[in-house]
């Protein structure tokens, strides 16, 4: 018995020390990594506070700025100035320590690390798109005639936005090409894998709702133009500012979701079994149903106030119809188009790759829910007409002056006009699969 034990502990003294190893390893990353997330974060807010605060000190030049203004713009420098000094060295000295080690084994392929460097990449590209969308957006109120006095940019702003975009487009290249270098990109295993799908599918929604929204502030303000053509309701600086503001969107939008499109088809196409991720089968519904919202809320919303103006409401007149039809009809073609785009997406998808069992997952729950959706606003807007005929029958003489039937009915005409064919379509489809399986 004696000569069995140390052979025991030979045995199982190996993976001891490998699973200790293994937790230790786990919590060594979580220290660095959170450091140096924490770090580099407090680095971009605080270059982008002290870049503005320099900006405004150096381009402003306002005669009538007060002492007390001026002692919180220096104090405001002196903070930035402060946080990024102590926040450099510490995130220089952890991200040193941490690419020291990527010669280990598993340290380039941790799911940790790819956690930060994409959260990292989400924080750039937040700041990009934020400041990237205003600075264009600024830019084009001038092209469109907004005086420069009225910029919201100048004298000073524009010096902020550009230094902070360029810095945090430095960070995103770094940040990527840091994933690239990992030698893992498209391969990765596990969580890694989440993270950079996770990332890829949130950016992309991010700028198709910019790029849509932005969208319809540009109809919106171009059918409010021609509805108050030669009225003074609607001046051209507003008119050059809500224009602008939405071709900034339209424009960063587009730029970031064709980027990491592109990205994604690449590594589609160099690895396919890529098709069968469910996080990328899960974005594609996840937009089909943002684009159907875009489009059939607006669509209820037309709907309802064509009935109100038909009923006769004082409230609606042809001007005022006109005008409330402006920014419902500007969510329709983006909302469409994106509907149209993702759905063929999904069926070319299906038709070349089929569906692995997380896939068909993803897919019924889309269509239960989109038909329950359906179903609620069938209900609601069947409680709507049933009140109106309700009331009607039981105090006939007093609606016949007061008229109030017309809101609800029109309310309750809107929803099932737009919720019965989307249950219908949606549950047959299912009815039928259930069926056939």
């Amino acid at each position: 018995m004696n000569t069995l034990t140390p052979q025991v502990a030979r045995a199982a003294g190996p993976s001891d020390v490998d699973r200790t190893d293994a937790r230790l390893g786990t919590v060594r990353r979580l220290y660095f990594y959170l450091v140096a997330l924490i770090s580099s974060t407090a680095m971009l807010a605080s270059f982008d506070s002290l870049v503005g605060a320099l900006a405004e000190a150096w381009l402003d030049g306002d005669p009538i700025l007060t002492v007390s203004a001026r002692g919180f713009l220096l104090r405001s420098i002196s903070l930035s100035g402060a946080v990024l000094v102590v926040a450099a060295p510490i995130f220089l000295l952890h991200w040193a320590m941490i690419q020291g080690r990527l010669d280990q084994a598993q340290e380039r392929t941790a799911g940790l690390r790819k956690f930060f460097l994409y959260l990292a990449s989400a924080i750039a590209v937040g700041y990009l798109l934020s400041y990237g969308q205003e600075l264009v957006g600024s830019t084009a109120r001038l092209a469109f005639g907004d005086p420069m006095r009225s910029s919201p940019i100048f004298p000073a702003r524009w010096a902020n936005l550009l230094g902070t975009s360029l810095v945090a487009a430095l960070l995103l290249y770094y940040w990527q090409q840091t994933l690239r270098d990992d030698g893992d990109l498209g391969r990765e295993g596990g969580v890694a894998a989440v993270w950079r799908r996770l990332f890829q599918a949130g950016v992309l929604l991010v700028g198709l709702t910019m790029a849509v929204s932005g969208l319809a502030k540009v109809l919106s303000a171009l059918i409010l133009e021609l509805v108050d053509w030669g009225q003074t309701t609607i001046g051209p600086s507003w008119l050059a500012a809500r224009t602008g503001s939405g071709v900034g969107q339209v424009i960063a939008g587009l730029w970031v979701a064709h980027i990491v499109r592109l990205a994604w088809q690449e590594l589609t196409e160099r690895f396919p079994a890529e098709n069968q991720s469910s996080i990328k089968r899960l974005f594609y519904y996840v937009a089909v149903v943002g684009g159907a919202i875009a489009t059939l809320v607006p669509v209820a919303i037309v709907l309802r106030l064509f009935l109100l103006f038909l009923f006769g409401v004082d409230e609606v007149t042809r001007a005022s119809l006109l005008r409330s039809l402006a920014v419902p009809l500007g969510y329709l073609p983006g909302g469409l188009f994106v509907w149209r785009r993702y759905w063929q997406q999904i069926k070319q998808l299906q038709a070349l790759h089929g569906e692995t069992p997380e896939a068909a997952t993803i897919r019924r729950i889309y269509y239960y829910a989109v038909a329950a959706t359906g179903l609620v606003l069938v209900w609601l807007g069947s409680v709507k007409i049933v009140q109106v005929v309700l009331d009607t029958l039981l105090t006939a003489d007093d609606l016949k002056d007061s008229l109030i039937w017309k809101r609800p009915l029109a309310t309750g005409l809107s929803l099932l006009a737009v919720g019965a064919p989307v249950w219908a379509l949606h549950w047959r489809t299912v009815q039928s699969q259930a069926r056939a399986a």
